[in-house]
């Protein structure tokens, strides 16, 4: 079973009042386990509402967060207008990229994965896991 890890930002989306799962590595993490892949999430998650709805659904599919870790609150994406066109997208990171730095990433780590994906992503970490990559 391959070993894939997607890094970057694990968010909420909002949408006319209702949340739904966003951030793209978050969203591949998922995904990735029904195609058999064994999927690990490096980003940044939150112990409040938001974050222990979106945790829920990461248990669920069984991903890997053992990488992550909390911030007070997790990212938030308000999209407005969903349905025309140039949807407005309020980004707010709600202090979540303060943790960037501690998020801990190392030779070792980054060379136990088959794959890295880095997804919409801080660029910290982005340059994070290509520093300690032995792969070209």
């Amino acid at each position: 079973m391959y070993r894939i890890a997607f890094a970057g930002y694990a968010t909420v989306d909002i949408i006319e009042n209702k949340r739904y799962f966003g951030g793209s590595a978050g969203t591949m993490s998922i995904n990735a386990t029904h195609l058999g892949i064994r999927s690990f999430l490096i980003s940044i998650l939150s112990n409040d509402a938001f974050g222990q709805w979106y945790k829920q659904k990461l248990a669920r599919t069984e991903v890997d967060t053992s990488f992550c870790i909390d911030a007070l609150h997790l990212p938030t994406c308000i999209i407005q207008n969903p349905y025309g066109k140039g949807s407005e997208r309020i980004w707010s990171d709600n202090g979540a990229n303060n943790s960037i730095g501690k998020l801990k990433i190392n030779t070792a780590i980054v060379n136990k994965f088959d794959g890295i994906f880095v997804v919409n992503s801080h660029p910290d970490l982005g340059e994070k896991i290509a520093k300690f990559s032995k792969r070209t």
